[in-house]
């Protein structure tokens, strides 16, 4: 409709200029012909202004050529939606997943482990969630292999950390084991002999273990070996695994080459591990001096270690999967424990309390 009266505008336009020229058309040639010189140079004016702002558009748009804005991130790019607050959206395959939490609109690329993990509702949270949760947990805390006590050196070298991944560096740890009483009660063995046993070969014979050893012969660095194959296994890794962790022993120099490896044995599959500090359990979990300590407060200390990241929901499945499917409890470091205040004997009394599979440490 507008363009129609647009159109109808012109035409009457035109009709009034056709109808009155007789009295308009003889005062403009008459100026055009005395103004001449003042007519060419405003065209000459116009011209000149117009090539000027051609100019400077051109090298505006030069400039903004040469300083175009990096290209944003694929994370950046993919995430075309926005999560809505105390939500989380995920968009992707679970290796090449974007992650979105909500309210803030945070991105976290894939492969970020974070130690704070905050679940909304703990109390209506799935067990299966939680029990993820805690096994990612252990699987990233127990990956590094701290450099301090095996080379100070390297340790502070900055190119690392001081920290290596235990995946690619571990070895397996062999013990000696003494041969049974029974054999020297028969007199068939002259002097003590022993034979190099693989601690994961006398952690899958007995029920419960005690490793004896000096500072820095590889006690923690096996458990925490240990601790992450069991949940790497759970949570279907493909670097740490069961496989890798029953990885055959290498070979010593008198062994025949053309025996075929075989895999170290392990017979509980994927035990739920569960791996305990002492020096903490003394400083934080322990009855006062004088009481005698049980499962419980080892239970408690258990519980309570969880809350710091976002886990206290998971204490109960925890401990009602210790009891009914059973587990691995890994204790580290009682030779890190004072003599004082009877602290060690507590520990053994917490310990001798639990009525599952597990191995002590000690030196």
């Amino acid at each position: 409709m507008k363009r129609w009266g647009l159109l109808i505008s012109v035409l009457a336009l035109l009709v009034a200029a056709g109808v009155t020229v007789r009295w308009w058309l003889a005062p403009l040639l008459k100026f055009v012909g005395a103004n001449t010189d003042l007519i060419q140079g405003l065209a000459d004016g116009i011209q000149l202004g117009l090539w000027l702002i051609a100019g400077v558009a051109g090298f505006i748009a030069l400039v903004r050529r040469n300083k175009k804005p990096p290209a944003p991130l694929p994370t950046e790019i993919s995430m075309k939606k926005k999560a809505e607050a105390g939500s989380v959206l995920i968009e992707g395959d679970a290796l090449n997943a974007n992650i979105m939490a909500g309210e803030h609109n945070t991105l976290i690329q894939t492969g970020t482990y974070i130690d704070k993990q905050i679940i909304s509702n703990p109390s209506t949270a799935d067990p299966k969630i939680l029990r993820q949760a805690y096994l990612n947990r252990l699987f990233e805390s127990s990956r590094a292999l701290s450099l301090a006590g095996v080379d100070p050196k390297a340790a502070s070298d900055p190119t690392h950390a001081g920290r290596l991944d235990l995946d690619a560096v571990y070895t397996a740890l062999l013990t000696l084991t003494p041969e049974t009483p029974e054999r020297l009660a028969r007199g068939d063995m002259m002097e003590k002999e022993s034979r190099r046993v693989s601690a994961l070969e006398q952690l899958n014979r007995h029920k419960h273990l005690v490793l004896l050893g000096d500072p820095g012969s590889g006690k923690s660095t096996f458990v925490n070996f240990v601790a992450r194959c069991l949940a790497g296994e759970a949570l279907g890794s493909p670097t740490a695994n069961l496989k890798l962790l029953t990885a055959p022993l290498p070979k010593d120099k008198d062994d025949d080459k053309k025996e075929k490896e075989t895999p170290q044995p392990w017979h509980h599959g994927s035990l739920l591990p569960v791996r305990i500090i002492l020096r903490d359990f003394a400083a934080r979990g322990l009855p006062p001096v004088g009481q005698k300590a049980s499962a419980k407060h080892l239970c408690d200390f258990i519980a309570a270690e969880l809350d710091p990241h976002a886990l206290s929901a998971f204490a109960e499945p925890l401990q009602n999967e210790l009891r009914e499917k059973g587990g691995l409890l890994l204790l580290d470091g009682l030779d890190e424990v004072p003599e004082a205040q009877q602290h060690r004997t507590q520990i053994k009394q917490a310990v001798e309390g639990v009525n599952r599979r597990s191995i002590k440490l000690s030196r």
